[in-house]
């Protein structure tokens, strides 16, 4: 088990969703998750076009009945295909 799974206090579900990211870094893209759980998400994308690990960034779920707000996602790790985002509550 690797030591990022062993941190995890929620299961994660594999789920394939579309997710708009927008940061002035790189503007505003369309990209989709490989799984998620109560406290983030991870999205498939190339991490270098995402600014640092630690970096805020705006994200909303796409597709759903009705227009979910824009969410504060914060980057935790960036790997080869994709990177961790966690949920970083409204305040």
């Amino acid at each position: 088990m690797s030591e990022q799974a062993d941190k995890r206090q929620t299961p994660r579900t594999n789920i394939l969703c579309r997710v708009k990211i927008v940061h002035h870094s790189f503007g505003e893209k369309v990209v989709n998750t490989r799984d998620m759980s109560d406290q983030g998400l991870f999205i498939l994308l190339d991490p270098a076009i995402l600014p640092s690990v630690g970096t805020v960034i705006k994200g909303q779920v796409l597709g759903m009945k009705e227009e979910p707000q824009l969410l504060d996602l914060r980057i935790v790790r960036c790997e080869e295909y994709g990177a961790g985002f966690e949920f970083v509550a409204a305040g």
